[in-house]
């Protein structure tokens, strides 16, 4: 039973609670159009009110959706609110059965509501719409403006000097939106258009260089300016610390940038920045050039400074040597048959000696106080003098070396001659000690014929002037096939000595084996002819063969 009656209470709660929450939906849903009649249909219509002033035919239609407009306020939309107040009174004497009819009756008038709000909105705005279309069509354009003006306000310091050319734009825009409102106000669409595009392209155009504006004020009216002043200080040090700079026109290349720099100042209030860049660009070109000339004064004077000792030494020095050298060739031509070339070479170097000497008296004149030149010019020269001196220097040393060859090969023969004479003349003492005369006989011949080579080349070291090419070339010729002659001498002592014990030990064997004193007979005749290789390779087998066996004991 108690289960029961709290269901009862319930349900009873729960059926009170539905018609608060009906009733607070149906006053939102009163609000919400209430809101759009008040605000979006009010505001057109005061917008058609506002164009009824300048038209007979829109301020007619004015007074028709005036007079409409009331007609839904004061019937449709307070009745409603006064049945949404009755339903708040009965909900407080909760007579809810009253209340339920009630709100029946409010939810239709509710629905009714809505589709007349919804077609006199849509009225209005039918109405409004070419005025609607022209009005969004500014917003862009006033964005533009706004984004001009903000962006002024917050570079005042860098756009300073441009502030007449901006005041202008933005009073003139400012000008332009109220021209634009009044033409709208009159309907005068197709002008208030014109007015807008208009205004609209010139806008447009500063929003595309704004932000290049503070950069290129800046460069025109601080950063060139500064830097032709530093450039002009640089200028006035490197003159008072003798520096010849004035071939540079300094001065004058300054004047005309900062003529340059007032034309593109002049240019830039107007807000025209076609070629400003690129003329900036140039300005910075030419006068990061003059200080790169101005370096390379100060590099080349340092470098000059470092070489000075070189100007006198290398003149003295290749003047001495060339003299030198020029003096002991007819010395030398008397010593050694030197070849034209070389000869040739060293008398036409005089030209060039001369002209190293020519050199430095030009070095000497550009520095003389009243023909002082930059220095660059003087590293020039200098650098021409180094280059012939090294010329000429690279010339006298290969004349040096060949004059030193000339006589290292004449050592070299002597040497040569000495250590062939020696070396073959212990190989013959050493044949005719062998005592084989077959062989001696047959050698002869070579050792004679190398004898007198060694005189021939001994007579041709006491000719001068000495034809050292022709020397050297004999001598090398002779070298050659003394030393194969030698090597073979002493590859026939060693294959001598070689069968003479290879017979002295086979002898052993001669009297106990016949075909082992056959065999030892032919060695001995081959070494008595003076075949030693063959009679070596004989004895050779003899022992190979006969070695390994033991004779007959007695």
């Amino acid at each position: 039973m108690a289960i029961l009656l709290a269901i009862f209470f319930a349900v009873i709660l729960l059926h009170k609670k539905s018609y608060f929450a009906a009733a607070a939906n149906l006053r939102e849903s009163y609000k919400e159009l209430n809101n759009q009649l008040t605000s979006f249909c009010k505001t057109n219509l005061t917008r058609l009110e506002t164009l009824g002033k300048h038209s007979q035919t829109l301020q007619n239609t004015y007074d028709e959706r005036k007079k409409q407009y009331d007609e839904i306020y004061q019937r449709k939309d307070l009745a409603i609110l006064n049945s949404l107040n009755s339903i708040d009174e009965l909900l407080k004497d909760k007579d809810f059965r009253q209340v339920r009819e009630i709100e029946r009756d409010v939810e239709a008038d509710i629905q009714a509501y809505a589709r007349t709000i919804s077609s006199f909105s849509a009225d209005l705005s039918t109405l409004l719409q070419e005025d609607t279309d022209i009005h969004s069509s500014a917003v862009a354009v006033k964005s533009k403006l706004r984004q001009i003006r903000e962006f002024y306000q917050g570079h005042s310091m860098e756009l300073k000097g441009l502030e007449d050319s901006f005041e202008i734009i933005l009073q003139d825009a400012d000008n332009a939106i109220e021209k634009f409102n009044e033409l709208a106000d009159c309907t005068k669409y197709d002008e208030a258009k014109g007015v807008l595009k208009e205004l609209d392209g010139i806008l447009t155009a500063t929003v595309s260089i704004m932000d290049q504006l503070p950069l290129l004020q800046a460069s025109v009216t601080t950063v060139l300016p500064n830097k032709l002043d530093e450039l002009m200080n640089t200028y006035q040090e490197m003159l008072e610390n003798q520096y010849v700079v004035e071939y540079l026109d300094v001065e004058r290349k300054v004047s005309d940038m900062r003529h340059e720099l007032d034309l593109l100042r002049s240019k830039l209030a107007f807000l025209d920045i076609s070629g400003v860049k690129d003329e900036i660009d140039a300005l910075q070109t030419e006068i990061t050039d003059i200080n790169a000339a101005f370096e390379q004064e100060k590099q080349a004077k340092e470098n000059f400074l470092h070489s000075q000792s070189y100007l006198d030494e290398s003149t003295y020095s290749i003047e001495s040597s060339y003299s030198r050298h020029i003096n002991n060739i007819r010395k030398l031509q008397s010593v050694y048959l030197l070849d034209q070339k070389y000869v040739d070479q060293m008398y036409a170097l005089k030209s060039d000696v001369e002209s190293i000497g020519f050199l430095k008296r030009d070095l000497d004149s550009y520095l003389d106080t009243s023909n002082r030149k930059p220095y660059t010019i003087i590293m020039k020269k200098l650098s021409e003098m180094k280059s012939e001196v090294t010329k000429t220097n690279r010339t006298m040393s290969d004349y040096q070396s060949y004059l030193n060859s000339l006589k290292v090969t004449i050592d070299q023969v002597f040497s040569g001659l000495q250590e062939c004479f020696v070396n073959l003349s212990v190989r013959r003492q050493k044949v005719r000690l062998l005592g084989v005369e077959t062989y001696r006989v047959s050698t002869k011949p070579k050792f004679d014929r190398f004898f007198d080579t060694i005189c021939e080349i001994a007579k041709m070291l006491e000719v001068f002037p000495l034809n050292v090419p022709e020397i050297d070339a004999k001598f090398r010729s002779f070298q050659s096939d003394c030393k194969y002659f030698l090597s073979d001498i002493d590859q026939n002592l060693e294959y001598a000595e070689g069968a003479e014990q290879g017979i002295v030990y086979g002898n052993f064997y001669r009297i106990e084996f016949n075909d082992c004193d056959s065999m030892l007979r032919s060695a001995e005749n081959d070494y008595q002819s003076g075949n030693f290789k063959q009679s070596f390779e004989i004895v050779s087998k003899v022992l190979a063969t006969w070695s390994k066996l033991k004779p007959v004991e007695e």
